[in-house]
């Protein structure tokens, strides 16, 4: 299905929001997926910078959108708009997919973290029972975290140049999970030193 023969008036838009948004080709993914399997949709981007977003939430009711997709810098601010959101989520800070229902409730997901899972289930890897070394701790790195832990791994380290961050998502996710975390600065003497004992390594950065 292309533009030519979808039924404008049935056609569900999704806006890709993030600042800036001019090289990301993921409304341009979106489209061919929607395409290859006949779905009445189209994404496109729209440049909402960092504290438009009470804006753009308004003028979603005026779209016949079932829900938007954001990037940076909006993934930490949308969970203060959130009528309803996922638990890992709220608690990293992190939502990048909303659902906005007939009434106007808007429903949070960090779905970042099911992208990185998607592709270990591609390649049949087993995460149950192994130590991950992670670097980077930015916004998606605590929803990677979380899916990590839901999938049985052992040990999950952090490393990140700002170590309070680090910290921060080790320490978060410890104190939900069975996982043993370790968190530190990214240096050359700690990456070697971690990936020594590491099973997996993820750059998150």
């Amino acid at each position: 299905m292309n533009l030519l023969e979808m039924n404008p008036h049935e056609t569900k838009y999704i806006p890709l929001i993030g600042s800036p948004i001019g090289g990301s080709t993921a409304s341009f993914l979106y489209n061919k997926i929607f395409a290859s399997f006949g779905v009445n949709a189209m994404s496109y981007p729209v440049e909402v910078k960092k504290g438009e977003l009470p804006e753009f939430l308004s003028a979603m009711k005026y779209m016949n959108a079932p829900g938007f997709i954001a990037t940076s810098p909006h993934k930490q601010d949308l969970t203060a708009f959130m009528d309803e959101i996922d638990d890992a989520s709220r608690i990293f800070r992190s939502v990048n997919a909303v659902h906005v229902d007939k009434n106007g409730r808007m429903e949070g997901h960090g779905l970042d973290g099911k992208g990185v899972i998607g592709a270990f289930d591609d390649n049949k890897v087993d995460l149950k029972g192994k130590e991950v070394l992670m670097l980077g701790a930015g916004g998606i790195s605590g929803i990677f975290a979380s899916e990590l832990a839901q999938r049985g791994i052992r040990k999950l380290t952090i490393l990140n140049r700002t170590e309070e961050k680090a910290r921060y998502v080790a320490d978060t996710l410890a104190s939900c999970t069975e996982v043993v975390t370790a968190s530190g600065a990214y240096t050359a003497e700690n990456a070697r030193k971690a990936a020594k004992t590491a099973d997996i390594l993820i750059q998150a950065t």
